[in-house]
């Protein structure tokens, strides 16, 4: 599995409302608390190959983009999460064995 959209906006709502990069003021620090959290839960799960993550794009920092994580404490979880993450095995769960007739 890979995760599709993983990210927080660098606000005081980051937690209750990942979705909303508007209107809340700044906490940079809860962006990063909020990423270590969401990363240390998938750590262990052999069937996650990773993430994308959120508004970290291939061109320049975009400065009025609220979710775009470069420059601030999140990138350096995002950096370490995705440089463990580089090669690592991906399994898939075993199937579940079929459940036997009822009689």
């Amino acid at each position: 599995m890979l995760i599709a959209e993983l990210g927080y906006p660098p606000t005081v709502t980051a937690a209750q409302r990942p979705w909303d990069g508007t209107a809340a003021p700044a906490d940079p620090e809860l962006q990063r608390l909020c990423l270590e959290a969401a990363i240390a839960a998938m750590d262990p799960q052999e069937w996650l190959a990773g993430a994308f993550f959120w508004r970290w794009g291939s061109g320049p920092r975009g400065h009025d983009d609220p979710f775009d994580p470069r420059g601030l404490p999140a990138e350096d979880v995002i950096t370490r999460a995705l440089k463990n993450w580089q090669g690592r095995p991906v399994r898939a769960p075993a199937a579940p064995a079929p459940a036997g007739k009822s009689h």
